[in-house]
């Protein structure tokens, strides 16, 4: 069984939609992509920064160093298991 993000919401869009089309809109939310950045329903998302293909996500979250590892070496972020249940 594959997890699929949102499915206890209305589903979700990704962010490759977002960026490409630069405005997309759901139910409830209107995302636009614009000068490197999103906003949802005119409120910048803080923290992300999009450059070309790339994403960059800025912040404080704190990790075990377990999970620190496993990002680093994985090149990316898995769901933890808790975000797993909850679908």
């Amino acid at each position: 069984m594959e997890a699929v993000p949102g499915t206890g919401y209305e589903g979700y869009i990704r962010l490759k939609d977002i960026t490409e089309k630069g405005r997309v809109a759901s139910k409830k939310i209107r995302f636009e992509h614009k000068n490197a950045h999103i906003s949802a329903n005119g409120k910048l998302l803080q923290g992300l920064i999009i450059a070309g293909e790339y994403a960059q996500i800025r912040g404080t979250h704190y990790t075990s160093w377990e999970n620190a590892t496993q990002i680093r070496s994985m090149l990316r972020i898995e769901p933890s298991l808790d975000d797993l249940l909850c679908i």
